[in-house]
């Protein structure tokens, strides 16, 4: 489409140019204006392809695509599993109802971007969403063994990447969302700490990945809602019970930093 809208517009400049010179006293970028097609040059056009332009943020269908984390973040989900908690404050359903969003939480619990992608298609793009709020990480880091995660850094960056390209050729917008901080000391009650003593421990290892979605963020124009960084500013004892999920501070967490970040974004502000 924009190889195509590129053309086009190069094609009326220079009709119009060719124009001018035979004796039509105008300027093309004039011509051009004044016949509805920007004199914008290829520069210009590429850079508008490359940092795509959010539709909306109020009354959108979105699409919560991730793990367990993206899972409970709603009642309706947590009540599948005879969790949920009437006192809690859900990040999905708090950020649904501010933005009047069409939901569909399709967070499936131990889900790496692997298996993200193997459903793909069926639980996202068939959907055919407006927004795609992408939330993995944390059991892409886990360590089966010693040194060998369950998925590569080197893969979690192709699949991400691979994510956004499919999402985007549908006319939807990706957000990725990075995944919270963990308690080691609950943490370690689950996964051997062994495993992780090559890479510096376990949120050490987890924030390289979260690193790589950072920075392809930055390299795809994608913006980050970072949970990540808002974690340092709370207590890590009070953000969870088991030493990843977010229990109701925690879920206060999510909210702040991914509903800040679509007000940054529906107030027009510079990402």
């Amino acid at each position: 489409m924009i190889v195509m809208k590129f053309l086009l517009k190069a094609w009326c400049i220079l009709s119009l140019a060719f124009l001018m010179m035979m004796g039509g006293g105008v300027s093309a970028e004039q011509a051009a204006n004044e016949n509805g097609v920007s004199a914008e040059t290829p520069a210009e056009i590429a850079a508008e392809g490359s940092n795509p332009v959010m539709k909306r943020i109020e009354n959108a269908k979105v699409v919560a695509f991730g793990d367990s984390i993206t899972r409970l973040g709603s009642f309706k989900e947590s009540e599948k599993e005879k969790t949920p908690s009437p006192k809690k404050t859900y990040w999905l359903d708090t950020l649904a109802k501010k933005y009047s969003w069409n939901l569909v939480n399709s967070g499936v619990n131990g889900s790496t971007t692997t298996h993200g992608l193997k459903r793909l298609q069926k639980d996202v793009l068939d959907h055919k969403p407006d927004i795609v709020l992408i939330g993995f990480g944390m059991n892409d880091h886990v360590m089966r063994k010693k040194n060998e995660p369950a998925v590569k850094l080197e893969q979690f960056e192709t699949n991400l990447t691979t994510m956004v390209e499919k999402i985007r050729a549908i006319g939807a917008e990706p957000i990725f969302i990075t995944t919270n901080y963990i308690d080691e000391e609950k943490y370690y009650k689950r996964h051997d700490p062994a495993f992780y003593e090559d890479v510096e421990g376990a949120q050490a290892w987890l924030d390289q990945y979260i690193g790589v979605m950072r920075k392809l963020g930055e390299e795809l124009k994608v913006g980050v809602a970072d949970v990540r960084a808002e974690c340092d500013n709370f207590d890590l004892s009070k953000f969870t019970t088991d030493g990843v999920h977010p229990n109701n501070a925690g879920q206060s967490v999510y909210i702040k930093a991914v509903g800040d970040f679509l007000e940054t974004l529906r107030s027009g502000e510079p990402q």
